[in-house]
């Protein structure tokens, strides 16, 4: 079934100012040292292929060692973290504004799910087998063209790349069984109508106030929400204020109590564990890598 979900504006601030005139963003780049771990999270799905030496990455569920040719995936705020254990190493990066996957339709092929890589826990997403190295090479190349040099259409371009490595990491990839069936009508305007909520304020965000504001049932609405976006609102909420709260600490001098009350934590103790739990690290580390690594740049 095809659902309209042109009506899903969400705001530029989220991250690297994805949007649907700028749906996908695509960048690449060179290790010539060896760098160590690095951590992040962010709203935009991730679509990366090494080009050349290796790249190990760091989920909460497990790890992935990605050679050339090999592409790994990563979902909408999800904790995740790289270092760089062979070089050189050239890497290229999609970010994707999750709407246009989700409403993302062929007409030859309708029963894509273009969104289930990005949302099937890390264990179960697509490899990269060994005959489909050669191609992924080549599509990496294409996208690191046109990171370097932009040509004429080249948001067309992204588009068809896009879904040409999906289709080829896909082919022979079964996707597991939805667990969270919807059977409302237009369910994207109610999850449009959460995001809005969330994303207006700086406050904590309930389950109970989130289904309220949707006119839904607790039960329904999870329900509603992890089909459409991958993951539970409750993480999803706490990570956006986790992520809102990180860029503070990199670009403010505000302490980590201020910031910590700011985007909704009762307490600094309470942020602490729950930063770490998604970082890696404490704050105050996180801040010191951070200014570190821009005295390097």
């Amino acid at each position: 079934m095809k659902h309209d979900l042109s009506h899903l504006e969400l705001v530029r601030k989220l991250t690297q100012d994805l949007s649907a005139d700028h749906p996908i963003q695509v960048s690449a780049q060179a290790y010539r040292h060896h760098a160590g771990y690095q951590s992040d999270m962010h709203y935009g799905l991730e679509l990366g292929l090494v080009l050349s030496g290796c790249m190990r990455r760091y989920y909460r569920a497990g790890r992935q060692t990605v050679k050339p040719g090999e592409a790994w995936f990563c979902g909408m705020w999800e904790p995740h973290g790289c270092e760089i254990v062979a070089v050189p190493c050239k890497v290229v990066v999609l970010v994707i504004w999750p709407p246009i996957l989700a409403r993302m339709q062929l007409e030859e092929q309708p029963d894509i799910n273009w969104m289930a890589p990005f949302i099937t826990p890390h264990a179960k997403r697509p490899q990269t087998v060994p005959a489909l190295r050669k191609a992924m090479l080549t599509i990496g190349q294409r996208l690191a063209s046109i990171a370097a040099d932009p040509p004429p259409m080249a948001k067309a371009w992204l588009r068809i790349l896009l879904m040409e490595s999906l289709l080829l990491l896909i082919a022979s990839w079964k996707a597991p069984p939805a667990l969270y069936p919807v059977s409302i009508s237009d369910p994207m305007e109610k999850v449009n109508r959460v995001l809005q909520l969330v994303f207006a304020g700086h406050r904590r965000v309930s389950t109970k106030d989130a289904a309220q504001a949707c006119g839904l049932n607790i039960k329904t609405f999870n329900a509603v929400f992890t089909h459409w976006m991958g993951i539970h609102f409750s993480e999803f909420a706490l990570r956006y204020r986790l992520n809102a709260a990180a860029a503070q600490l990199k670009t403010t001098d505000a302490s980590i109590k201020v910031v910590a009350l700011q985007w909704g934590f009762v307490d600094t103790s309470h942020f602490n564990r729950c930063f770490n739990r998604y970082y890696g690290c404490a704050p105050s580390d996180y801040r010191q890598q951070r200014t570190a690594a821009r005295r390097q740049a």
